[in-house]
């Protein structure tokens, strides 16, 4: 499968919002599994540890 220049840019995208989550003990990254534009995914915030079951939408474009 090619990419193009913007599919590319939404795939780094998601995967660096992945990477500051996943290092950042308090959210936690969902990617939705659709290929489109607009919400790549949630991020949810952890209380005491715990996932508040609030998730956040967040465009990983902008």
């Amino acid at each position: 499968m090619q990419f193009d220049d913007r599919q590319l840019t939404a795939r780094l995208g998601v995967t660096l919002v992945d990477q500051l989550a996943h290092g950042d003990h308090s959210v936690d990254f969902r990617e939705l599994q659709v290929s489109d534009v607009g919400v790549d995914g949630h991020i949810e915030q952890r209380v005491a540890g715990k996932p508040t079951g609030r998730p956040r939408l967040t465009p990983a474009e902008g």
